[in-house]
């Protein structure tokens, strides 16, 4: 257990830690020659039975209160300190601000330098600070203690430490399921056992040799520190809990790690975590609260042991129906200057640009926000629906998941970390099958997306909706293509989870893929009686030239204007007839395929295919065969070798089928030269593959031409 100390300058909070536990917070020598605590200290009490409480000595001047908000960074226990001849000062109702803005458990309370007044004066401090209490309204359901101390006499100190105990025997020290997660307050190398960092165990557990993902959210902005670096891996060689020597530290614990195996500066206010962690955020969704905040307001952020400079864009600049009358809530989303990398239900703190005064506190709500819509009632709905899971005491991590898939497709790994769930964990909670189903949650998941089963079942209708559609207004076309059908769905989806969409329609025979083309099982294209003859005679004439031709070489030949004859060999190309290798320029699929099968027999004998054996082979002028073969370099069945005129296989798949089959009589007999063996390849296999229309003339023409 932590307890973390605040208060005014000056008022004794490092002398009440010194009078209960016997140390002194203040190590750095300019806070001992000067009397004042300038950064974080720490100090430990015993409690018996091998436990211990700690404490988090902050600074009260306000000066230095960026350290004293890295210090209550997700503070669960607060001791306030409160002189009695001061009273309530300008720092003691700052910092008590900023810790109604924390997930506080307990507020301990301590009135000390009572030696110094009357009695009289200690129940007007009471009173007073009655009154500010009164106006924190998210401490009304915090359990508070009041305790009047002196740290000089001693007066009170048994009572608070005896407080003190018997809160730390309340608190559950269960073992909390959710990943390890925690932020460096302290930074330092230790002779003998290198790089140390120090800070306080969020949520999670660590053991000695866990291996962690530590991450800095400047992302490469400091010096030496590449792009890649935020999310290097280390392990944990040496754990220090609660000051003392230990192989094991939970949520709640002040602790120190050894860690070994970084690349890179780590420093204050990087992270620590046993889920690897996603890039940064510079722009994300909150509820804020505390203060009436202004459209594009430049602000300062604190979150964790870091802060950013950033604006504030409002949303809606009505509050939220949840929020109360005497503490209203608006929508917004920040804008930084250098990303951040918050868990959904972190607190920001949120002080104005001069950073002189603490306005209110920023709850996180969502990491990734659209480009667009942002204002749009749908979105301002989802968004409070999302604030009404985040906000509850105890928040069940799948309702929020819910809520977000059932308006959008999510990243897993993104929910993960928002979250705070572990892989198995999330697995668990999605239940998914190993084909993305999970009946039991309504939630479809597919490579590392995540939809709700309604929006996915949605666009699905809409899918097949679209191409239905197309097919009426476009009797010619044979279907739509992945991409474009995308274009014309409108849809927001990742491939990912397209990809599965047209996968259940086609295993359920609703669909069918024809040459890459999605169309519906009823739908055929086929060529009028007009367009058949045409077909017929310029088939002759692809086999007659063996080349590829313009479409110019044939509008005369067949009485057909550029007009019309791009459109007949657009409606070949969608049949299978014909390929275009460039614009206005097609080649008989026949040939194309012979070509391919050619270079298939010619690399089972040598390392590469140049382009004149390939022109050669195929009896095709120079300029055509290099044509040729950058389409077969495009669709990546080829690569051209580095400064030479030669090509090897890439990805041989995408022709196999025309691959030989030697019989055992054939792998015996001695292998005449390539050209031979393309010959075969092309006899044997074209056959089985090529129209019964078109077998014969083009059988005798490849070889014919070999």
């Amino acid at each position: 257990m932590i307890i973390v100390t605040a208060g005014h300058v000056d008022h004794g909070k490092t002398s009440l830690i010194q009078a209960l536990t016997g140390m002194n917070a203040d190590r750095l020598p300019e806070e001992q020659r000067r009397g004042m605590t300038i950064d974080l200290g720490y100090a430990f009490m015993d409690l018996g039975d091998d436990n211990r409480l700690a404490f988090i000595d902050v600074p009260g001047h306000e000066k230095f209160i960026n350290n004293m908000l890295c210090g209550v960074s997700h503070a669960r226990h607060a001791l306030l300190v409160v002189a009695c001849d001061d009273g309530v000062m300008p720092q003691t109702r700052e910092h008590l601000q900023i810790l109604s803005l924390m997930p506080l458990e307990s507020l301990t309370i301590a009135l000390t330098k009572c030696d110094r007044v009357t009695a009289d004066r200690v129940s007007e401090v009471q009173i007073e600070l009655g009154v500010w209490l009164a106006h924190a309204g998210m401490l009304q359901g915090v359990s508070r203690q009041e305790f009047i101390v002196s740290a000089h006499t001693g007066f009170g100190i048994a009572e608070l430490k005896a407080h003190l105990q018997t809160l730390s025997e309340s608190v559950q020290t269960t073992v909390d399921s959710a990943p390890f997660r925690m932020v460096f307050d302290r930074v330092f190398s230790v002779k003998g056992a290198g790089l140390v960092a120090t800070g306080t165990v969020i949520s999670g557990c660590v053991n000695k040799e866990d291996k962690l993902y530590v991450i800095n959210t400047a992302s490469g902005s400091r010096s030496g520190l590449n792009a890649g670096a935020h999310k290097q891996q280390v392990r944990v060689r040496g754990l220090h809990a609660q000051g003392r020597e230990s192989n094991f530290a939970r949520a709640g614990d002040r602790v120190a790690l050894n860690l070994t195996g970084n690349d890179h500066d780590i420093e204050r206010g990087d992270w620590l975590s046993s889920i690897a962690m996603p890039e940064p955020v510079s722009r994300f969704a909150v509820v804020l609260s505390g203060f009436m905040p202004k459209h594009w307001q430049s602000v300062h952020l604190h979150h964790g042991a870091s802060h950013q400079l950033g604006r504030i864009a409002l949303l809606s600049e009505a509050p939220l129906t949840t929020s109360s009358a005497n503490r209203k809530e608006y929508l917004a989303e920040l804008v930084l200057e250098q990303p951040l990398l918050p868990a959904a239900g972190d607190m920001l703190v949120v002080r104005d640009a001069c950073g002189r005064e603490t306005l209110g506190g920023a709850r996180v709500l969502e990491l990734e926000v659209p480009t667009r819509g942002k204002r749009t009632a749908e979105r301002i709905e989802y968004l409070t629906e999302l604030a009404a899971c985040i906000q509850k005491a105890n928040k069940t991590p799948l309702l929020a998941l819910t809520v977000s898939c059932s308006r959008k497709a999510v990243s897993i790994a993104m929910q993960a970390w928002s979250l705070q769930l572990s892989e198995a964990e999330l697995q668990q909670h999605l239940g998914c099958d190993n084909r993305g189903r999970s009946d039991s949650t309504g939630l479809v998941s597919r490579g590392d997306w995540l939809v709700s089963r309604t929006l996915f079942d949605g666009f699905k209708t809409e899918m097949m909706a679209r191409i239905a559609a197309h097919h009426e207004s476009n009797p010619d076309e044979l279907g739509l293509g992945r991409a474009r059908l995308l274009r014309v769905c409108h849809s927001g989806l990742p491939t990912a989870l397209v990809n599965q969409a047209i996968y259940e329609h086609l295993a359920a025979g609703e669909l069918v893929m024809t040459r890459g083309q999605l169309h519906l099982p009823r739908h055929a294209i086929a060529l009028s009686a007009d367009e058949l003859p045409l077909w017929q005679t310029l088939e002759q004439m692809f086999i007659q030239s063996r080349t590829p031709l313009w479409t110019s070489d044939i509008c005369e030949p067949l009485g057909l204007s550029a007009k019309q004859a791009r459109a007949l060999c657009y409606k070949l190309v969608q049949l299978g007839y014909i390929c275009a290798l460039l614009k206005d320029r097609y080649i008989l699929s026949d040939t194309l395929q012979a070509g391919a099968a050619m270079i298939l027999a010619h690399l089972e004998e040598h390392d590469a295919v140049s382009t004149s054996e390939f022109c050669a082979g195929m009896q095709m002028g120079r300029k055509a065969g290099i044509q040729l073969l950058e389409w077969f370099d495009r669709i990546g069945f080829t690569r051209r070798l580095y400064k030479a005129n030669s090509r090897t296989l890439r990805d041989a798949e995408l022709f196999e089928y025309l691959r030989p089959i030697k019989t055992p009589r054939q792998a015996q007999m001695p292998e005449p030269n390539h050209l031979s063996i393309a010959a075969t390849a092309m006899s044997a296999h074209l056959s089985a593959h090529l129209s019964t229309n078109r077998a014969e003339g083009l059988s005798a023409g490849v070889s014919t031409g070999i």
